[in-house]
């Protein structure tokens, strides 16, 4: 497979997407733009595999547990800039080792995907009577035939589980 050049993508956005459930196909399509980048492969890949290295071959599971893990745990959660949204590249997350739960999400997402895994982000409503405030990843286990939850912002949180959201949850491929 052939990948161009390496584009220079920017280090971060700031998003201002107005308002509204239209606001929120805007921001994943932003994640999105930035998960497919062909600037972030090389450095998300080579990172996504040193972490399953040590894996059982085959073994999803495994896999995902280990990528997932070091996103939760080693990317430390921190708020955007009071008022502002902004969207890291998964690169520069990487390289800070913190950012909030999109920068977090797009980080597991690129990862997991750089290495054979589909993935989606799911956007929920965290607070009740709220807004959709979170975004999570959802990857496709082959093995299992399901899609699996994969909550990285909470410390602590079970592996492949999902948060809970007070409004319907808004699934994005």
């Amino acid at each position: 497979m052939y990948l161009p050049p390496a584009q220079s993508s920017p280090p971060a956005r700031i998003i201002d997407l107005g308002s509204g459930i239209s606001a929120i196909d805007r921001f994943v399509a932003e994640l999105n733009r930035f998960k497919r980048s062909p600037a972030e492969i090389p450095r998300v890949r080579g990172r996504a595999l040193e972490l399953v290295q040590d894996a059982a071959p085959n073994d999803e599971i495994g896999e995902i547990r280990r990528v997932w893990r070091f996103v939760r745990d080693a990317i430390r959660y921190v708020k955007d800039v009071r008022g502002v949204d902004t969207l890291q590249s998964p690169r520069m997350t990487l390289e800070l080792l913190q950012g909030d739960c999109d920068d977090k999400a797009l980080l597991l997402s690129s990862m997991l995907e750089s290495i054979g895994y589909a993935t989606r982000f799911a956007v929920s409503a965290t607070v009740k009577h709220g807004t959709y405030n979170h975004v999570y990843v959802e990857t496709f286990v082959p093995r299992l035939g399901r899609w699996m939850p994969l909550e990285s912002s909470v410390p602590g949180f079970p592996f492949g589980r999902a948060i809970r959201s007070h409004e319907p949850l808004r699934r994005f491929a």
